[in-house]
């Protein structure tokens, strides 16, 4: 390289150095102190209040109130996305074969149709799991607890059902759209298949919303780093909540750096 450009370079960096480093060194100066005083606020609100009579507190809202919320998503799930999937379905038949405005809007009604389930149905995995857990507490009559145990099974299934009902359909226009299109959405390697079938304009997309959810989960991990630290520390919830979270952030980050280096060979 140029020396004279090398030299241009290091000048630019040290500029930008003397300009960042000094608000980095005061950020991570106040997250220190900040977090000193939480230290101490909690070791001190410890000696003040129960933890277990506040989690028990907090365990008795969520088993009366999470059960609700879980039968409010289903029934949204359904009388939402039914009759949205029906009126798509017959725009679709209604499609002259050469309206392009036309039938692209409807392929866009049908991928978010598929994304709005999916949100779904992650948040349903969600509330079964904490649910099932907070059963395993003696916070209800065990007549209450079959009852919660029978609702959360019923709308798992039927949140299951109903997703792929509903994305087994919309996939099937999609495909008729674009004829194009290849995968199964019951197979295993229906995400390969289905990416490779898609053009450089929808990689493209796909590329860039992915970086973007990366960016999200190093934030998301770190934020869930600091609470669940700060909760063990408060609720004495053991390590396993920072162990989660910490490979999660790092599983998100390994595979982001494998594949960079891969595609860059």
């Amino acid at each position: 390289m140029d020396k004279e450009y090398i030299q241009a370079r290091n000048n630019q960096n040290k500029k930008e150095n003397k300009k960042y480093i000094p608000i980095f060194i005061v950020t991570m100066a106040i997250c220190m102190v900040a977090g000193f005083f939480t230290g101490r606020a909690i070791k001190r609100f410890e000696i003040r209040a129960s933890m277990e009579d506040i989690k028990n507190a907090i365990y008795t809202i969520l088993i009366h109130t999470l059960p609700v919320v879980y039968v409010i998503l289903i029934l949204v799930l359904i009388t939402v996305c039914t009759p949205i999937l029906a009126r798509l379905i017959k725009k679709a038949k209604a499609w002259d074969g050469e309206n392009e405005d036309y039938i692209e809007n409807i392929e866009k009604g049908f991928s978010s149709l598929v994304n709005c389930s999916t949100i779904a149905t992650t948040l349903s995995f969600g509330l079964f799991a904490m649910n099932g857990l907070l059963l395993e507490r003696d916070i209800v009559s065990s007549g209450m607890k079959k009852i919660i145990a029978i609702i959360i099974m019923v709308c798992l299934l039927f949140d299951l059902i109903f997703t792929l009902f509903i994305q087994a359909k919309a996939l099937k226009y999609i495909k008729l759209i674009n004829p194009e299109k290849k995968g199964n959405l019951f197979s295993f390697d229906f995400y390969k298949k289905w990416t490779d079938s898609c053009d450089e304009a929808q990689k493209y997309i796909m590329y860039k919303a992915s970086f973007k959810a990366h960016k999200a989960i190093n934030i998301t991990c770190m934020i869930l780093w600091l609470v669940t630290y700060i909760v063990g520390l408060s609720f004495h919830t053991g390590i396993m909540p920072v162990i989660c979270v910490s490979i999660i952030w790092l599983v998100d980050i390994i595979v982001y750096v494998m594949e960079e280096n891969k595609l860059e060979k």
